[in-house]
C-alpha cells in the first residue's frame, strides 16, 4: 500500500504556496521568499522542519485576520461590500489553523523522524 504522505502534506503545501501569493501581491517579497522556503522544506524529512512549518502555519493564519482587519477598513472607509471578503479570509485562516493541527498526525511526525509516543510526554 502506498504511503498517504503527499496526501497530507498537500494542504500545508497549498497553504505556503497561497500565502507566497498573497504576500507578493502585498509587495511583501521577503516573506513570500519565507513562504516558499517552508512549501521546500516540507521535502526535508528532519523534525525541525516539522515544527518551523508548525509554527508558520499558526503565524500565517494570524496574517490572515490581520490582513481582515486591514481589509476591513479599507473598504469601510470606501464604502465597498466587505462580508464576502471576510468570510474568505476567516476561511483561509481556519484553514492554516486546521494545517498546523494536520502536522500533528501520527504518520506526518513518523515521516519527521519523531518517535511513536506523544510528543509533549
Amino acid at each position: 500500500m502506498r504511503s498517504p504522505i503527499r496526501y497530507l502534506l498537500a494542504p500545508t503545501s497549498l497553504c505556503l504556496v497561497l500565502s507566497a501569493a498573497h504576500f507578493i501581491h502585498a509587495h511583501q517579497h521577503i516573506y513570500a521568499t519565507l513562504c516558499i522556503m517552508g512549501f521546500i522544506s516540507l521535502m526535508i524529512r528532519h523534525p525541525i522542519c516539522l515544527r518551523l512549518n508548525q509554527v508558520a502555519m499558526v503565524l500565517l493564519s494570524a496574517e490572515w485576520l490581520h490582513s481582515l482587519i486591514e481589509g476591513y477598513q479599507e473598504r469601510t472607509t470606501d464604502e465597498q461590500a466587505w462580508p464576502q471578503m471576510a468570510l474568505l479570509m476567516v476561511l483561509v485562516a481556519i484553514v492554516h489553523l486546521s494545517c498546523a493541527i494536520l502536522l500533528q498526525h501520527h504518520r506526518i511526525r513518523h515521516y519527521f523522524g519523531y518517535p511513536r509516543q506523544y510528543i509533549f510526554r
